[in-house]
């Protein structure tokens, strides 16, 4: 059964996509645009890199499935943005970018494995990408960025605001997802990239959360997005 609700307790499952069928293509975010240039990925390093990964998640016990392969998507390794779990339901990512619109395709058999008791959805309106969401039990935060709009905030109020407080963070241009400005590390943790984060929203989460600021002189390293396998342990670059 699928039961998410926050970034920061015990995984127990989690999706990933090989890497083994990436190759170079028009960058579509600036952070592609910097390393293409300056630090073009290798196949060969990046399979090695994920093979570690998973190492790790194994280590902890947490049952990694292999998204079915698409040979025809390049970005398929960002499986966090094609969908997401809010709750018990599986919400498969309206995609802002026309490359990446067929991903979802590799989910179906992930889909066919969920029991009765969970929903799948798939919104109509807007765009949406699962690195905007941000849950922290009964609060959803959502990026407003270059991939999710506001009718994509709509879809998400309209679906989730009997069981949790749809908030919207705004990002500031230039900035891609809301899991490159801000996680979280508990309930009471936060990393932030303030310069990434509009005034009034920033003013919100830092009421709320000890914010652990990351320089900015790291963005284009992604510091913010990290990855919780328990409340006690963190997956970073």
């Amino acid at each position: 059964m699928l039961r998410v609700r926050n970034e920061y307790g015990e995984l127990k499952k989690v999706m990933v996509a090989s890497v083994d069928t990436f190759h170079l293509h028009e960058p579509i975010n600036l952070t592609q645009e910097y390393f293409y240039k300056n630090d073009p990925p290798v196949v060969s390093r990046m399979i090695e890199e994920q093979n570690a990964f998973v190492e790790v998640l194994q280590k902890f016990g947490v049952d990694v499935v292999w998204a079915d392969r698409r040979e025809d998507c390049t970005n398929q390794v960002n499986t966090r943005d094609v969908a997401f779990v809010v709750g018990n339901t599986f919400v498969v990512s309206p995609m802002r970018k026309p490359e990446r619109m067929n991903e979802h395709y590799a989910l179906e058999t992930l889909i066919k494995s969920f029991s009765d008791e969970d929903r799948v959805l798939r919104p109509k309106m807007g765009f949406i990408e699962g690195g905007d969401i941000i849950l922290d039990e009964t609060t959803m935060y959502v990026g407003i960025s270059q991939r999710t709009n506001d009718e994509g905030l709509r879809w998400l109020i309209e679906t989730f605001s009997g069981d949790f407080d749809v908030v919207p963070v705004y990002l500031n241009e230039g900035y891609l997802h809301l899991d490159c400005v801000f996680n979280l590390l508990s309930s009471t943790d936060a990393l932030v990239l303030e310069p990434g984060i509009r005034s009034d929203s920033l003013q919100k989460l830092t009421e709320k959360y000890n914010v652990i600021s990351a320089c900015p002189d790291e963005q284009i390293n992604l510091p913010t997005n990290v990855f919780s396998v328990n409340p006690t342990t963190v997956v970073a670059d």
